[in-house]
């Protein structure tokens, strides 16, 4: 069953551009008295160190901190993970140990040893501060510079599949 947590209001919008933003949002809410129970922080709170399940404590100082005065507020906080990666030491960690869909820089889900490792990244930086759930966002129908792409999943044979047909594949992973 789904916890509690999950049949209350959640708010969630394009995205909180600073760990101030949010709590000042998170602070309104409880002030107009406004039944929230739960916030998403969408991407870009890993500001400047590019596509990836980290905190940019320039923007978000101290996330642990900020977590606990949203629990202290009787949130829960959901916050948005990309199975994409620009971050230089997370993509060459990822490339040396062959995460991903070969040829993009998307976490190929079909490899367990890559949703492990995804996991463990999560763990590290979200769940060990207190983040209450994750969202395993980047399901969109298309856009993305790879999308049409011929790629090479785990498993696939030499000849291999549109992008289209794999990326998709990780809001299943959790």
């Amino acid at each position: 069953m789904s916890p509690l947590s999950a049949l209350g209001f959640g708010f969630s919008k394009e995205h909180y551009s600073t760990g101030d933003e949010l709590l000042q949002a998170a602070r309104q809410f409880r002030a107009r008295q406004i039944p929230v129970d739960g916030i998403v922080q969408d991407w870009k709170y890993w500001g400047d160190l590019q596509w990836s399940p980290q905190w940019d404590t320039s923007i978000y100082p101290n996330p642990q901190n900020m977590i606990t005065e949203l629990h202290d507020l009787n949130y829960h906080i959901m916050v948005s993970v990309w199975c994409k990666f620009e971050n230089a030491s997370y993509l060459q960690q990822a490339r040396k140990s062959k995460e991903l869909v070969d040829g993009t820089n998307w976490l190929d889900m079909y490899q367990s040893h890559a949703q492990q490792s995804l996991y463990e990244r999560i763990k590290d930086e979200m769940y060990s501060i207190g983040v209450d759930s994750i969202w395993l966002d980047a399901t969109e129908a298309g856009g993305w510079q790879d999308y049409d792409k011929k790629v090479f999943p785990y498993g696939v044979d030499k000849e291999g599949v549109h992008a289209n047909s794999v990326l998709n594949a990780y809001c299943l992973a959790g």
